[in-house]
């Protein structure tokens, strides 16, 4: 199967309508259903387009530069790409272990704010409410930390994956 293929299945796979056509200039805008916006203006297109990319570098075992996400794809243009990048597996894995060190940093910032901004609060409010007021932020902070420890789970099977198919050893665990 070629590579043009692989990319094929996989985004007749993740595309919304899996039985709609596609236009081959800037075809990831046709991963959801034609509705006049970019794909990039919406939460759910942000979605589709992620999850693409990630099945892409998952498969391909490659792993794109942080510019690569704001470029518009032809799709000859986008396996020319890809098929770049598989050959350059040294890059692939240094790339994905920036990656994954800074996904395992985080984004502190955002984490002390909900805690420092909006846990105090509780205290001043003495209304019925304490307890719907308590639990929005540490709903916030459940969310914020699974969507953490899901992008560090990834980055980490990514990193494992490149090292793997490019014979290279295992970065040291921690």
């Amino acid at each position: 199967m070629t590579a043009k293929d692989r990319i094929l299945a996989i985004f007749h796979h993740i595309q919304e309508d899996r039985n709609a056509s596609f236009e081959e200039k800037d075809f990831i805008q046709f991963l959801i259903k034609p509705n006049g916006r970019n794909i990039d203006d919406s939460f759910k297109g942000k979605r589709f387009k992620n999850r693409f990319i990630d099945e892409i570098q998952m498969e391909f075992a490659i792993c794109f530069p942080n510019g690569f996400f704001e470029k518009k794809w032809e799709f000859a243009g986008f396996v020319a790409y890809v098929e770049k990048r598989v050959r350059q597996p040294a890059v692939n894995l240094k790339m994905a272990e920036k990656k994954l060190t800074q996904s395992r940093r985080g984004d502190l910032q955002v984490f002390v704010f909900l805690n420092v901004f909006l846990v105090p609060p509780v205290a001043l409010f003495q209304t019925p409410y304490n307890l719907a007021y308590l639990l929005f932020p540490l709903a916030l902070n459940a969310l914020f930390l699974r969507l953490k420890l899901k992008d560090v789970n990834y980055c980490k099977s990514l990193v494992k994956k490149i090292a793997a198919q490019s014979n290279f050893q295992e970065p040291p665990k921690g």
